[in-house]
């Protein structure tokens, strides 16, 4: 008891609810701020830790210190001046009210006034201001508009097997179903890479809806062993949590292609969504029924999903020759060969003709078996575009890709690139923003919104949007090298050499610090960066060669390395019309002449 009140009369007590409070207000504040500022989550759980330390620190100094009149003196175990210890005791019972009046403040202020009911992916999706929606032609409150009744999301299908390894089959099964849902034209699909970000995570179904802007979600789970097959579908809407309808298949692992159409057929029932008969027939089209075939197929599809590095797409490839080998009428397999040689070849992987000539014959066979789907038409309308620069081929099959699968982010992607490659701005942004409402939390969305902003040289949206897509995925790779040539056009160099230099892909971040040092003096840095670039990689990096020279203001050199892209075939000349880092050679006659000779003033 002694102790207890030895402890009062020193006000450590007090210390320490005044400490414990200040410490709760101080979190809650940083919370709104790093999230608003997009601080990566280390920075809490730091600030954390070191108010954890302080905590002893401050409880042992109240011990030992006392507040009087005339500031802080060492306590010597008598009462110093009483009536300055009663007032010390008010002031910090004062303390503690305001302290706890702020922080309950901030709270209400964050909940209800910041994001009403909303998560910081929805205000990445649809910045401060209030909007209209393109996609749905109606008003916007606080950016969010009421969920179409006719819109889904297939969450990733959890992996039941005994082994980890059978992943790529449950992803692979949630991928597919997800593609085949996309092609119903009056079906509002979120794009994969939204729907997966909740991969393993324990989210409120109510919340995932909301956040994804959606009136129903799909969700499953798939136990493979041996050469059998248990999967679990169910549908839910997402107003108030009910199953729509829930059902377990269990079949052969060569069944899975028809179980897919199956459960899609249920749930575009359920929806109340008549399809015509073509659209029924399209379901089915493009698939296999040998077992092997269609599991090597998931594995391609997951191995590429893994990202755009050599082993990868190398391993996808692997993968998709092998379904080819067991089913050479996989059309689908085709085309998702296709798409993966395809990037390859633009990211100089395998030489950029012997790739794109690959990708086209594997294009050309996915629609000769399966001329119904959209697979094949899309990805040749990318290897025209990128590969052959022929824009008017590219978009005769981008319009028959749409006839046959209705409008999925890829084909959006696909009409943003075209649009922008001819100039046409605003129908390029219109078409990006329509992708981030069809993949709300997916980064490479915003980032790709940035770009189009960047080209459109609407600069501060530009970084505004490219910013969300770094909020998002701090760490993606090609994100930091968006942000910094956007901050470049706006001056800010500083800014941009902090971007590049964190850049984590290798020709990225050389090209980019070789444009950034000259802008802060570090004119012998910048040479190094370039020298090793092309010690590296060649000829392949000719075009961003060009882009760095521009930069330099070195205008001879910037249309020799132009000249040798034009050689060696490098797909970045798409980009040449529009490129931003190319405008300080805009206006050279040299200039016309080459967009003239690679066919794009026709654009």
């Amino acid at each position: 008891m002694r102790l207890i009140e030895e402890l009062k009369r020193r006000k450590v007590i007090r210390v320490a609810v005044l400490y414990l409070v200040a410490s709760w207000g101080v979190l809650q504040v940083a919370a709104l701020v790093f999230e608003v500022l997009g601080v990566p989550n280390t920075s809490m759980r730091l600030l954390l830790g070191l108010l954890a330390i302080g905590f002893p620190v401050a409880l042992v100094v109240s011990w030992f210190y006392t507040l009087t009149s005339a500031g802080l003196r060492r306590d010597d175990g008598t009462d110093q001046e009483s009536g300055s210890a009663s007032t010390a005791a008010r002031r910090i019972n004062v303390l503690i009210a305001i302290v706890l009046a702020v922080a309950i403040g901030v709270v209400l202020v964050d909940r209800f006034m910041v994001r009403p009911g909303a998560s910081f992916a929805e205000k990445a999706q649809r910045g401060d201001a209030d909007v209209d929606d393109p996609t749905t032609g109606g008003d916007v409150t606080n950016g969010v508009a009421p969920p179409s009744t006719a819109s889904i999301a297939v969450l990733p299908f959890a992996n039941m097997s005994d082994d980890p390894a059978n992943e790529y089959f449950s992803d692979g099964l949630s991928e597919e179903l997800l593609n085949v849902l996309a092609r119903v034209p009056q079906l509002k699909v979120i794009a994969r890479t939204s729907s997966f970000a909740y991969k393993g995570k324990q989210v409120p179904i109510a919340d995932i809806a909301r956040e994804l802007n959606v009136a129903h979600l799909l969700e499953g789970s798939v136990r493979k062993a041996g050469g059998r097959l248990r999967i679990t579908a169910t549908l839910v809407r997402s107003a108030d949590s009910t199953q729509l309808w829930a059902e377990t298949y269990d079949h052969a692992v060569e069944d899975g292609f028809a179980v897919q159409d199956e459960i899609a057929r249920k749930v575009v029932d359920s929806l109340r969504i008549k399809l015509l008969a073509g659209e029924a027939d399209a379901l089915e089209a493009g698939g296999t029924q040998v077992g092997e075939a269609y599991e090597a197929f998931l594995q391609g599809q997951f191995e590429r999903n893994r990202g755009n590095s050599p082993e990868a797409l190398a391993a996808a490839v692997v993968a998709l020759d092998r379904a080819i080998v067991l089913d050479p009428l996989y059309a689908k397999a085709h085309a998702a060969r296709a798409f993966t040689v395809a990037n390859q070849a633009m990211n100089a992987y395998v030489p950029f003709e012997e790739g794109f000539a690959a990708a086209s014959a594997d294009a050309r066979r996915a629609i000769e078996l399966a001329p119904g789907i959209p697979d094949g038409y899309r990805v040749l309308a990318r290897i025209k575009l990128y590969g052959e620069r022929d824009l008017k081929a590219a978009r005769e099959l981008l319009a028959r890709a749409r006839d046959t699968g209705g409008e999925d982010a890829t084909i959006l992607r696909l009409a943003m690139d075209l649009a922008l490659r001819a100039g046409r701005y605003s129908e390029a942004v219109d078409a990006a923003r329509r992708v981030t409402s069809l993949d709300p939390i997916a980064p490479q969305s915003h980032t790709t919104l940035g770009v189009v902003l960047w080209y459109d040289r609407r600069f501060d949206e530009a970084q505004t949007a490219a910013d969300r897509g770094l909020a998002l995925a701090p760490d993606r790779p090609g994100a930091r090298y968006v942000t910094a040539v956007i901050a470049l056009s706006r001056g800010h160099a500083a800014r941009a050499v902090s971007d590049c230099e964190l850049e984590s892909i290798e020709w990225q971040r050389k090209s980019c610090l070789a444009i950034a040092y000259p802008r802060v003096g570090r004119i012998d840095d910048a040479r190094r960066e370039l020298v090793e670039l092309q010690k590296a990689s060649g000829d392949g990096f000719a075009y961003q060669y060009a882009q760095i020279y521009a930069q330099w203001g070195d205008a001879r050199q910037a249309f020799h390395w132009l000249d040798v892209a034009e050689k060696v075939g490098d797909p970045g000349l798409i980009l040449a019309n529009g490129d931003p880092l190319l405008d300080p050679i805009r206006q050279d006659a040299r200039f016309a002449k080459l967009i003239e000779r690679l066919g794009l003033d026709a654009a």
